[in-house]
């Protein structure tokens, strides 16, 4: 079953950010942590390509 999503206002990585922190989690990671969630929400890959692969011998 697919569940379409509505389109997100553009403070929700922010606002989803302070929620986390507020209830524990990390401040230095919260924002990262928020991006994943929507884009698994929005189902769409989250990839920063500064990230070092084992699978490209970086």
């Amino acid at each position: 079953m697919l569940i379409k999503v509505p389109d997100l206002p553009e403070t929700a990585p922010a606002r989803i950010a302070a929620d986390l922190t507020a209830v524990g989690a990390p401040q230095e990671t919260a924002a990262t942590a928020a991006g994943h969630l929507l884009a698994h929400l929005e189902r769409r890959s989250r990839h920063d390509s500064t990230w070092a692969s084992p699978l490209s011998g970086s």
